[in-house]
């Protein structure tokens, strides 16, 4: 489960800080949520970047 911290706290042994994103446990991150440390986590949504071609330019002809 990903988490978003709203609080300073430590998710399965290492500290992070309020805005932070955990993954963690089923269980833990519901127990986090709970007791308001804690809010689900926006899932995370993969950016493409497609290739765009410079257009040609046209030189006058003669």
């Amino acid at each position: 489960m990903r988490i978003e911290l709203t609080r300073n706290t430590v998710v399965a042994g290492k500290p992070y800080g309020i805005g932070d994103i955990a993954d963690c446990s089923d269980k833990d991150g519901k127990y986090l949520i709970a007791i308001k440390k804690a809010v689900l986590a926006p899932k995370v949504v993969e950016k493409v970047i497609s290739k765009i071609k410079k257009p040609v330019s046209k030189k006058g002809k003669k």
